[in-house]
Order: structure tokens, then C-alpha cells, then sequence
């Protein structure tokens, strides 16, 4: 398993771990909405996103959308991440998929996109409240 020491502060996902979380959400902005569905939610260097995985590519997900009105939902919005896409971990390559300790945050760590019929749009978050 090549990928096994590739995140600090996290740990690979077991089967059960998948199993259990069945999909994740995946915020984005509205304009990447039809290319993912096209071509697939491709995985980008983000050197925010996480400091441990910074010089590697990968997609960042969660359990479920940031409660609406957090700051969390506040950073988000303010970025333009306002489009829930649905991703089935069932479907990726388990050997890529992480949990970090800091956030709960699951990690697909790969050059690859994760293919089409793994990603579902849901829509737009709620409105937030004023």
C-alpha cells in the first residue's frame, strides 16, 4: 500500500469506515458543476487545504454540508462553494481514502478523478440565514 504513510494527522479509512459512511459531500462552485459530472470531481494541489498533503493531489470531503450559519458555512459561501455534490465511497479505490484527525475531513488522495458515476449533484446549499 503504497499511499498508507501519505497522511499526516490521518489514517486510512477501513472497509467498515466506508461501509458505514456510505457517501460524503464535496462543496464546489457553480460553474464546476457540469465539468465534474462530465469528466469526473478531478483531485487538485491545494496548498490551504491541508498542510500535511499540500505537494500531493487529492479531493476533500465531508460526512455532511457545514451547519448552516456556522463559520464553517460562512468560509464556504464566501468562497463560492455553495454546490453540494454527492460522492459514493463504495465506488473509489478504498487504498486512496483517508480520515484526518483535526476535522473529520476525508481525504481521496490520487492523480485520478473520481469517476462520474461515483458523484451525484444534490444541489445548492440552503439559503443561510441573514
Amino acid at each position: 500500500m503504497a499511499h498508507q504513510a501519505a497522511v499526516l494527522g490521518g489514517h486510512p479509512l477501513s472497509a467498515e469506515d466506508i461501509e458505514r459512511l456510505g457517501t460524503t459531500i464535496h462543496l464546489t462552485r457553480e460553474a464546476s458543476v457540469a465539468p465534474i459530472l462530465q469528466t469526473g470531481l478531478r483531485p487538485t494541489k491545494n496548498p490551504l487545504a491541508n498542510w500535511s498533503t499540500w505537494c500531493r493531489h487529492a479531493v476533500y470531503m465531508f460526512p455532511a454540508p457545514p451547519p448552516q450559519g456556522s463559520l464553517e458555512d460562512k468560509i464556504v459561501r464566501r468562497q463560492g462553494m455553495t454546490e453540494v455534490m454527492q460522492v459514493d465511497l463504495r465506488k473509489l479505490d478504498p487504498e486512496k481514502l483517508y480520515r484526518r484527525i483535526m476535522d473529520g475531513a476525508i481525504i481521496y488522495l490520487s492523480n485520478t478523478p473520481i469517476p462520474t458515476d461515483a458523484v451525484t449533484h444534490l444541489g445548492s446549499l440552503p439559503t443561510s440565514p441573514p
